[in-house]
């Protein structure tokens, strides 16, 4: 005899999966698929956090910057750390040679301009620096020195600016050449050293620091801001150095004086 159909206990089918859509704006969409998930996204809104993660990775890591950005005036070998291998959690000693590399920026070419021009505006915000004083080498009418000539030179690793430098080419007629004591950071009175490059910003990203990057960025300066003449390093002078830039300058470029043995760095104003 069959049982009755009462008696029996259906067994559950599978469930059905619905698609899901996550909605945070309205307006155009833009989906992402991702496990069968669909997360739907205003165009601009989504433009703008990925400019805010970016801007907010400048100070550690410094800005993307593209291979065919910048005219290389330098480069330079440099060995990378040895990494870890993820598949069998075991160290490897493996050091790999690769190329760091300056470029100088190219006022000619808006795109680099702008990159550099967005650089900048983190350095001035971590030097707590006037933002409105870079027309001498980006050819951007800012601020009074719009007949000013200068450059901007970056120093790249691995597809990312990590350190800027920026100078002014000084108007010797001008006579804006001071000495400065490093104990006390006071001029020197009446005396008015000719100095032809104006060292006005220069910044290394935090992960790089202490490898030399910012001496090899002077030197770069130095060499290539005027390339038809020989620059002294005394003849490099700095615009008011914060303390980090006063240790710098101090190494860099720092005479001593005969008489009084102390140590003096060029400035101008």
């Amino acid at each position: 005899m069959l049982p009755s159909s009462r008696g029996m206990q259906t067994k559950p089918g599978p469930k059905r999966l619905r698609q899901s859509r996550f909605t945070v704006f309205q307006g155009s969409k833009l989906k992402v698929p991702r496990s069968k998930f669909h997360m739907a996204h205003e165009h601009g809104e989504l433009e703008s956090l990925v400019g805010v993660h970016s801007f907010a990775q400048i100070p550690t890591r410094g800005r993307k910057w593209w291979k065919h950005w910048g005219q290389l005036v330098e480069t330079f070998c440099a060995a990378s750390e040895a990494r870890e291998n993820r598949l069998t959690s075991k160290s490897q000693s493996r050091i790999a040679y690769e190329l760091d590399e300056i470029k100088e920026v190219r006022r000619s070419k808006s795109t680099e301009t702008r990159a550099a021009l967005e650089l900048m505006e983190c350095v001035n915000t971590a030097l707590s620096a006037p933002h409105d004083e870079n027309s001498f080498w980006s050819g951007v009418s800012e601020s009074e020195y719009e007949a000013s000539t200068g450059k901007a030179f970056v120093y790249v690793r691995r597809d990312r600016a990590i350190g800027i430098v920026t100078v002014e080419c000084l108007n010797l007629s001008a006579k804006r050449g001071r000495w400065m004591l490093t104990n006390g950071c006071t001029l020197v009175p009446n005396v008015c050293p000719v100095v032809k490059l104006g060292i006005s910003r220069i910044w290394v990203c935090q992960t790089a620091r202490g490898q030399g990057i910012a001496a090899k960025l002077l030197e770069a300066a130095r060499k290539f801001t005027l390339p038809d003449q020989k620059i002294a390093k005394w003849e490099m002078a700095w615009s008011q150095p914060s303390e980090s830039g006063l240790k710098l300058a101090t190494k860099y470029n720092s005479v001593r004086h005969e008489k009084s043995g102390q140590m003096l760095i060029p400035c101008y104003i």
